[in-house]
């Protein structure tokens, strides 16, 4: 898909300023299901939340013929987890 058919799914579905305002946009124009992506069921309440954001973020961050060939494989959560140890004050 070349840049002026990308400019005139978005122009159809109301978004003259080339942003997608919501996820109903991302499917609407580029066909995209964030609850489909792979990972995504597996996320909690909260970070389904910061995901639908963040999808539609990144869509706005590419120029519109990135976003054309952009296809989102999935997600996946990992937690980082600090351990604290007590140091053995004979050994130091």
């Amino acid at each position: 898909m070349n840049r002026s058919q990308v400019e005139n799914l978005y122009k159809v579905n109301g978004l003259y300023d080339y942003k997608l305002k919501s996820t109903e946009d991302l499917l609407k124009v580029h066909g995209v299901d964030f609850q489909e992506v792979n990972g995504y069921k597996r996320l909690d309440d909260l970070d389904k939340q910061l995901y639908k954001k963040f999808i539609v973020n990144i869509f706005n961050g590419l120029g519109l013929e990135s976003r054309a060939t952009l296809v989102p494989k999935g997600i996946y959560f990992v937690e980082d987890i600090d351990y604290l140890a007590k140091e053995n004050p004979l050994l130091a």
